[in-house]
């Protein structure tokens, strides 16, 4: 023990390694904005899960925040680019023409009663834009495995993406991750915890009859490399209900063929007379569904979640049994600049995300919605505390009830205890405490029961830097 403390004051003082925020997104919008920050109360709030929890669609909120405290010109352009769903707005942005965001990251990991170990979880982000109205976005990063939030499988190529503007149209061609909807570890149905997908998105507002004017937003994809190619079909519904109050609502479609009209019409009774008119048998696809509704004051977020799988009360016979397969998820934070706190409990019927025909709803290996899938519970409590400008201390704490292993329900817990110093600008070091794994969803359910007990003592650099030409 004596002997990490010593490198870990060797390290710091000598500036040789790359300071890390302890948690994080995966998705290079994210990786920006930490770049983009000048201040270290905002880059040190990037590091503990508070920003997570927002909706996507609240651009406006993040803008303001970065505004606030000042930032880097070219990361924060980069930022409101990828952002903008609004082309007159897009097309003031100064955006260089090409850029290079990279990302080192070394960690030094010692495992009770196993030897050190060594990991480089680096990665490389590729912009060019040869227009204001669409651009290309690269990024490679090595695989990720030590006991942190993002430590889910990923491919080399984790994005590779072009985006345009159309008119007030929004679209999006390839590899990116996406994250419809509230949630903590994670959205409901389509979230950016697990493995990017390949597709096709679009994002537009509309005035509809009746229902008034919504965002809406679409996503096709197929989903390959470990199950029977499937199709993904997803759609979301986005309103402000007033200043404080919004409204969400997210479909998914997922089958091994792929029916055009759901493209057009609501997905579920769509299917439903596709299965009735005998153009496709029942049982070949899974429809999911949920609502959400969100209260955000300045600091202050309640959020709530409704989840569909299916829903079958055949009162009517008494021999057969209620089938529910529904979820829910239910949080509250309070997120200041000096310090966040937070808690959330989400929970899963049995047969919620499964289906009598197509595996589990996984993809390589880990769950499209919510991290602990079906037939679970799990609590989730976090926080951080600027102790002065330039470190804090933040904390996770997750427990989860899976169904697996025994005939009565498991439960797994995870800790996550994180010390953070902005050594510079672009530099912070980490002192992390862990044990167990965070939550994980797939075939056979969670970690080991050896993974489960694990505990760690991390020592973790990050250095980031974004590169453009001069103009």
């Amino acid at each position: 023990m004596r002997s990490i403390w010593f490198w870990f004051l060797i390290w710091v003082l000598a500036g040789s390694v790359y300071g890390q925020v302890g948690f994080s997104a995966k998705t290079p919008i994210g990786e920006w904005l930490q770049s983009s920050g000048k201040s270290s109360e905002l880059t040190l709030t990037l590091g503990a899960e508070g920003k997570i929890v927002w909706q996507p669609f609240e651009v406006e909120r993040w803008i303001n925040w970065f505004e606030e405290v000042g930032s880097d010109q070219k990361a924060f352009s980069l930022v409101k680019w990828w952002l903008s769903e609004n082309w007159l707005e897009a097309k003031n942005f100064s955006v260089p023409s090409l850029s290079l965001l990279l990302r080192a990251q070394e960690m030094a990991a010692k495992q009770t009663g196993r030897d050190n170990t060594w990991e480089r979880l680096s990665s490389a982000t590729f912009s060019y834009y040869p227009s204001k109205r669409w651009g290309v976005l690269v990024q490679f990063r090595h695989r990720d495995f030590l006991p942190f939030i993002e430590a889910y499988p990923t491919p080399t190529l984790e994005v590779a993406t072009v985006r345009g503007f159309i008119g007030t149209t929004v679209w999006e061609f390839g590899r990116n991750y996406y994250r419809w909807g509230v949630g903590f570890l994670g959205a409901p149905l389509i979230s950016d915890h697990g493995y990017p997908l390949d597709g096709i998105s679009f994002s537009l507002r509309a005035r509809l009859p009746i229902i008034g004017r919504w965002r809406i937003r679409q996503f096709v994809g197929y989903l390959h490399g470990d199950l029977p190619g499937r199709f993904l079909v997803a759609r979301r519904w986005e309103r402000n209900l007033g200043k404080l109050w919004s409204f969400g609502a997210t479909e998914i479609n997922l089958s091994r063929s792929f029916y055009p009209l759901v493209l057009f019409l609501p997905i579920y009774p769509t299917t439903r007379l596709a299965v009735h008119n005998g153009w496709r048998k029942e049982g070949s696809d899974q429809v999911i569904f949920n609502l959400d509704l969100t209260y955000s004051s300045k600091d202050f977020d309640i959020y709530g979640v409704l989840l569909v799988d299916d829903l079958k009360l055949r009162w009517w016979r008494e021999q057969e049994q209620i089938q529910r397969k529904l979820g829910w998820i239910l949080g509250v934070q309070k997120e200041k600049k000096k310090w966040t706190i937070g808690a959330e409990y989400a929970s899963f019927d049995r047969l919620t995300y499964t289906h009598h025909v197509q595996e589990p709803y996984i993809y390589h290996g880990v769950g499209l919605g919510y991290p602990t899938g079906s037939d679970s519970k799990v609590i989730t409590l976090w926080g951080r505390w600027q102790l002065i400008p330039k470190l804090q201390i933040s904390g996770l704490l997750t427990r989860s009830w899976l169904d697996r292993k025994k005939p009565s329900k498991d439960f797994e817990r995870y800790w996550a205890l994180s010390l953070q110093w902005l050594a510079s600008t672009n530099t912070l070091l980490a002192l992390h405490w862990t044990k167990g794994y965070p939550p994980k969803w797939g075939i056979g359910g969670g970690w080991s029961e050896n993974q489960e007990r694990a505990r760690f003592l991390i020592l973790e650099g990050k250095f980031w830097g974004l590169w453009s030409p001069k103009r």
